[in-house]
């Protein structure tokens, strides 16, 4: 028995669908589906699998990254894949995968995730993190599809964003034990402040200057030739309002 938790909102709604269509891929194999939007305690329904149960998460980043936030903590089962039924599918990619893949285990990714905290609240984080007119454009859009079922113009939200709605800030990053994330590229961006606090040593000065890449607003950036905060690479964050990003 193969367990499939799927995101029915993915892929602008047809998440269900393509989540069941593992039935007639794999023929050979039984899959027991739940609707995931329908879990109110992940504790409980974890406990319900069997101790060597297959989980398959069937959505998109989206899907993925709210289900490692609610399960943050749990005993997750070792045989764990993830099945890309979104519409963008950003950490697909970033396995080398394409949309169409098979079933890809992932257990091995979702540990030791790096975390955000913003406003007090801690997240984990897969493949990278939104803020300022990102996470505007994201609001935006859950807003829209929550009224219409029509496709999500991100452009369009972005666009009218910045030249009406959204007004971004400078904002300080603190950054502590820095690994390794990935960057995005887009429209030039503003100026930041890095500070090393790390709880080891005292906090570097911080540095004041502008972007030297073009990104989009509200994404994170690893500049790969400028280094800092004790020889640790070097991160561009650039938000409306503070933050602090701590990463392993």
């Amino acid at each position: 028995m193969q367990y499939v938790l799927f995101n029915p909102q993915a892929g602008n709604g047809s998440g269900a669908q393509q989540a069941r269509a593992l039935d007639a891929r794999f023929p050979e194999e039984t899959f027991s589906y739940t609707d995931m939007t329908t879990i109110s305690d992940y504790a409980a329904w974890l406990g319900t699998l069997p101790a060597d149960a297959s989980l398959i998460i069937a959505g998109g980043d989206g899907t993925l990254n709210r289900f490692l936030n609610d399960t943050n903590g749990m005993a997750l089962p070792e045989k764990l894949y993830y099945f890309a039924t979104g519409s963008g599918n950003d950490f697909l990619h970033d396995l080398g995968l394409e949309k169409g893949a098979d079933p890809v285990p992932v257990a091995q990714h979702l540990r030791d995730l790096p975390t955000v905290t913003v406003n007090g609240k801690h997240w984990r984080f897969l493949n990278g993190i939104g803020y300022g007119i990102d996470g505007y454009c994201c609001e935006v859009g859950d807003a829209l599809r929550g009224k219409s079922d029509k496709p999500v113009n991100y452009t369009a939200i972005a666009i009218k964003g910045l030249l009406f709605h959204f007004h971004p800030a400078n904002a300080e990053l603190v950054v502590r034990a820095v690994g390794d994330i990935g960057s995005i590229g887009g429209a030039a961006l503003v100026r930041l402040e890095i500070v090393d606090d790390q709880a080891d040593r005292e906090a570097e000065e911080a540095i004041d200057l502008p972007h030297p890449f073009r990104v989009a607003l509200g994404q994170i950036v690893v500049d790969p030739g400028r280094n800092c905060c004790h020889g640790r690479r070097q991160v561009y964050f650039a938000a409306s309002g503070r933050a602090s990003v701590f990463q392993r």
